[in-house]
């Protein structure tokens, strides 16, 4: 920690040699920097159409850039592609692995390694009566970057991150 403060001393001295500024003037500056607070990033609802839209386009080129082999994954992946049109928002507080094993592994890593509450992630799943497939997942957050939109449960074994940024 006190690494941190004389690092950032030493920075606000060369910035204030440099600027023909006092070194006081630049501590205000920086403490009121850290005082902003950070523009807010608004997640888009689960039935937002932009969302939508870029869901099916994200997939459907998955879909040719993976092609399947047998008749029955083309047909499963084809009928599947006509479960996502639809999302609910769907609770992130309290999501167990007894809900969904693979979607709670995904959360959980999230949470820790980006540092995120509950209430900054939104997870919205598919509404369909079609009980022949698992639920499809979309869990998204605000990054730097925009809002990061994760597909999970789409494939039956998934082995890499389905995700975009919503632009």
């Amino acid at each position: 920690m006190w690494r941190l403060f004389s690092l950032a001393g030493l920075l606000i001295a060369v910035v204030a040699n440099a600027q023909d500024v006092s070194p006081e003037e630049n501590v205000v500056a920086v403490i009121e920097a850290e005082q902003q607070p950070l523009a807010k990033t608004v997640l888009p609802t689960c039935d937002e159409p932009r969302l939508l839209e870029q869901v099916r386009n994200f997939l459907t080129e998955y879909n040719k850039k993976h092609p399947v082999d047998s008749v029955y994954a083309k047909r499963q992946r084809g009928l599947q592609m006509k479960t996502i049109s639809v999302y609910e928002e769907y609770p992130v507080e309290g999501f167990t692995s007894k809900q969904n094993r693979r979607v709670a592994d995904k959360l959980l890593m999230t949470k820790i390694n980006s540092g995120l509450q509950d209430s900054e992630i939104r997870l919205c799943r598919t509404k369909s009566g079609n009980t022949r497939f698992e639920p499809v997942y979309l869990m998204m957050y605000a990054t730097q970057d925009g809002v990061k939109v994760y597909i999970l449960n789409f494939l039956e074994n998934q082995t890499e991150d389905l995700m975009f940024v919503l632009s």
